[in-house]
C-alpha cells in the first residue's frame, strides 16, 4: 500500500500600490503659492489681521464689516476646479489677500517679477472699478511693494481675463519667507462688486512670457499590471523653470482640448474628457488605480514658469487582465455536483466534478476534513501561474481529507495525476492507492 500525507507551504508576496489624489500646484517658480487654488480648503479665508504675515494657505486681512467677502470656491474655476472669490470689493480702508509663503531667499528684494492672473467680474459693472493693486515682498513682516492692477484691454465680464503686472519686490534688510498679495483699497462703500481670481502665477522678469516651451522627447509605457502602467519620456530641451503635465484618456483623444494657456492644474483635474494624472518635474511616473484589461491614452505636455504649454507627446498602452480567484469546495457527504461549488454552503460532491473543471491561476480547490473519496483519482484541469498557483488543500477541522483511489474493484495507476501542468500546490490531503495489490496476476 502506498500512503502519503502531503503537507506543503506556499507564501504569496504582497503587492504594494501607491495612490494619488488631488494636490496643490506642482511646477513653476513659486510652487507653495498654489496659484491654481487646488490645494486650498474651500470656504472663507482665515483672517490674519495682517497684510504682511503669510501662512501655509491663502489668507486675508479684511477691513471692519467685510469679514465674509473672500473665500475659496469648490467648482467653476478657470483651470481645474477651485478659484478665489471676492464677493464684495467695497471698503473704506483696505482689504488684503495674501498668498502662502515661499522659502526664505526665493524672492529677491528689489528684483523685477511678473504677477499674472485671471479675473472675472460677477456682475455687469466693468472691473476693476475700485483701487486694486498687486504686490510682492521678500520677507514676512515687510509690507509688499505694490503696483496698480493692470486690467485687460477687453471689458467682457462673462470671460476670464488676463492681468499682467510687473513689480519690484519689497526688500527687507534681512530676507525671510516671502509672499505675493492683492490689495483692495479706497473705494466707496456703495461699490459692492464681485471679482473672481484664478491661475495666479509669479515669476522673474520684466514682461510676460508668452512663448511655449519645447515638447518632451519620445515616450514609452512599460511594466503593465492589472492596475498600473509606468510612463517615461525624454526631457524637453527647454523646460524653462517648469515641468510636465500628463493627461490620461479612456479613448483616442484626437480633438480633445489642450490645457488652458497659463492654466495651473493639479492631479485629478479634468481637461475635456481627460484627467490630469501627473504634474511635476520627473521624467517617469507610475499611474495606479487603473482598471484591468483596459487601453489608456496619455498626452504629455511641457509646462514652463508662466504656465505656457508645449504641443503634446502622445503614447498609449493597456493594463493586464484583472486577477480573479475562486475558491471551490468539495464535500462527499453534503455536496452536490449541480451546486456552483464556490461556497461552503453549496459544495461539489465528487472528484469527477473536480476533474472535469479547468481551473484558473489563483483558484483553490478545498476538500472537507473528515470526508473520504473512494475509487477515483484526482486530476484537475488547468495550470497556475508564477505567483498565482492553483491551490489544492483542505477546509474545516478534523482528520485530513482522504482520497482512496483503489476501491470497489476500481484500479487507477495514479491517485493524483498531473500532465503538462505547472504551478499547482497540493497540501493537507491523505492519498492512498494500493494499485498493485488489487490487480489479479495472470
Amino acid at each position: 500500500m502506498i500512503k502519503h500525507k502531503i503537507s506543503t507551504l506556499f507564501i504569496l508576496a504582497a503587492l504594494l500600490v501607491s495612490y494619488t489624489s488631488k494636490a496643490q500646484q506642482a511646477t513653476g517658480v513659486f510652487i507653495p503659492m498654489d496659484g491654481g487654488m487646488e490645494g486650498q480648503s474651500t470656504g472663507l479665508l482665515t483672517n490674519t489681521n495682517s497684510a504682511s504675515k503669510p501662512g501655509n494657505t491663502w489668507t486675508r486681512s479684511t477691513a471692519t464689516g467685510k469679514s465674509t467677502i473672500k473665500s475659496i470656491n469648490a467648482t467653476g474655476g478657470r483651470s481645474g476646479d477651485k478659484f478665489l472669490s471676492i464677493n464684495d470689493t467695497s471698503t473704506t480702508s483696505s482689504a488684503n489677500i495674501v498668498s502662502p509663503a515661499v522659502a526664505s531667499g526665493q524672492i529677491v528684494g528689489g528684483a523685477s517679477y511678473v504677477i499674472q492672473f485671471y479675473y472675472r467680474a460677477t456682475d455687469t459693472v466693468t472691473l476693476p472699478s475700485t483701487t486694486i493693486s498687486v504686490g510682492l515682498s521678500n520677507a514676512t513682516g515687510t509690507a509688499a511693494a505694490t503696483v496698480a492692477m493692470t486690467p485687460n484691454v477687453l471689458f467682457n465680464n462673462a470671460l476670464w481675463l488676463k492681468s499682467v503686472n510687473v513689480v519690484n519686490a519689497a526688500s527687507a534688510a534681512t530676507p525671510s519667507t516671502g509672499f505675493s498679495m492683492l490689495k483692495i483699497s479706497g473705494a466707496l462703500t456703495t461699490n459692492s462688486k464681485g471679482l473672481d481670481i484664478d491661475d495666479w502665477v509669479v515669476y522673474p522678469g520684466i514682461y510676460a512670457d508668452t512663448i511655449a516651451p519645447l515638447p518632451a522627447g519620445s515616450a514609452t509605457i512599460s511594466n503593465p499590471t492589472s492596475s498600473t502602467l509606468t510612463l517615461a519620456w525624454n526631457a524637453s530641451a527647454n523646460v524653462d523653470s517648469g515641468g510636465y503635465l500628463v493627461v490620461r484618456y479612456l479613448s483616442d483623444p484626437t480633438g480633445e482640448p489642450d490645457p488652458n494657456v497659463n492654466g495651473v492644474y493639479s492631479i485629478g483635474n479634468s481637461i475635456g474628457l481627460g484627467t490630469v494624472a501627473y504634474a511635476g518635474t520627473s521624467l517617469t511616473f507610475l499611474d495606479n488605480q487603473l482598471s484591468g484589461n483596459t487601453q489608456y491614452w496619455y498626452r504629455i505636455y511641457t509646462v514652463d514658469k508662466a504656465f505656457n504649454y508645449s504641443t503634446y507627446v502622445l503614447v498609449n498602452g493597456a493594463t493586464n487582465g484583472v486577477f480573479t480567484t475562486v475558491k471551490y469546495y468539495v464535500d462527499d457527504t453534503n455536496g452536490n455536483d449541480a451546486n456552483p461549488g464556490n461556497s461552503i454552503n453549496a459544495p461539489w460532491k465528487t472528484l469527477g466534478k473536480v476533474n472535469s473543471t479547468k481551473f484558473s491561476p489563483g483558484d483553490s480547490v478545498l476538500f472537507k476534513c473528515g470526508e473520504v473519496w473512494y475509487g477515483d483519482s484526482l486530476h484537475p484541469g488547468g495550470s497556475g501561474a508564477s505567483g498565482r498557483p492553483i491551490v489544492i488543500s483542505k477546509y474545516g477541522s478534523g482528520t485530513l481529507p482522504r482520497i482512496v483511489a483503489d476501491s470497489n474493484g476500481v484500479h487507477h495507476n495514479n491517485a493524483i495525476y498531473l500532465f503538462n501542468q505547472q504551478y499547482i500546490t497540493i497540501s493537507d490531503l491523505e492519498v492512498t492507492n494500493n494499485y498493485a495489490a488489487t490487480m489479479n496476476d495472470t
